[in-house]
């Protein structure tokens, strides 16, 4: 273990750990969908998309990765004049 300028603890090899697709992280990204002109009076939809990827271990050799995608939706004027709207969409998930 290492410390960092400001005295928080950096582990050795966390860059590979950040790699590695089954390492023992949380990681939560983030996509940004913007959509412009759409529908019949060009209104627009924006979706946020909020990525967590969760490793869950089973036993010794075995783990799940799960990766659930929870869209949310804002959204205006897309169907003529119908207003806005904001709703959180289907959650998707894969393992």
């Amino acid at each position: 273990m290492q410390w960092c300028q400001h005295r928080c603890p950096v582990e050795r090899g966390s860059g590979k750990k950040l790699s590695n697709p089954i390492a023992s992280l949380i990681s939560v990204p983030f996509q940004f969908n913007h959509h412009r002109g759409y529908g019949p009076e060009d209104g627009d939809k924006a979706t946020p998309n909020i990525q967590p990827v969760v490793p869950i271990e089973i036993n010794e050799d075995w783990n799940v990765i799960s990766r659930t995608i929870l869209p949310v939706t804002w959204q205006n004027e897309i169907a003529g004049p119908s207003g806005t709207r904001f709703h959180r969409a289907n959650v998707r998930g894969a393992s």
